[in-house]
C-alpha cells in the first residue's frame, strides 16, 4: 500500500478478481445443475472447510475476502444469473469505494 492509501488501479484489480470468482461460480453452478444460492452455500462451506485446518498466511486471508463477498451476495438470494451478477456488481462497487477510502494517517515522530 502506498503511504497515502490505495489507488484506483489497485482497487480495480481486487474487484476484477472477485468478479472472476463470481463468473466461475456461475459456470460451475450451471455445470452441476445447482441454483446460484446452492452454489454460493457450497463455496462458503468449502472455504470454511479449508480454513478450519489452515489459518496461516495469504490463503486464509484471500479466502476470507472471497467468503465475505459470497456471503454478502447470498444475503440477497439471487434467483437467476442476471440478479447474481447485478448484486455482485453492486457489492464490488461498494468494495471498490471502501478500498479507495483507506488512508494512512500521517505519522508524526
Amino acid at each position: 500500500m502506498p503511504p497515502s492509501g490505495f489507488h484506483k488501479k489497485q482497487s480495480s484489480h481486487v474487484v476484477s478478481f472477485l468478479d472472476l470468482c463470481l463468473k466461475d461460480l456461475a459456470l460451475e453452478a450451471d455445470k452441476l445443475s445447482l441454483t446460484y444460492i446452492e452454489a454460493l452455500k457450497k463455496e462458503i462451506w468449502n472455504i470454511d472447510t479449508i480454513v478450519q485446518n489452515d489459518t496461516d498466511g495469504y490463503q486464509y486471508h484471500l479466502l476470507m475476502i472471497v467468503k465475505e463477498f459470497y456471503e454478502k451476495i447470498l444475503e440477497h438470494y439471487p434467483p437467476n444469473v442476471e440478479q447474481l451478477f447485478a448484486i455482485g456488481k453492486n457489492i464490488c462497487n461498494d468494495i471498490d469505494d471502501l478500498i479507495l477510502a483507506i488512508h494512512v494517517p500521517e505519522i508524526v515522530k
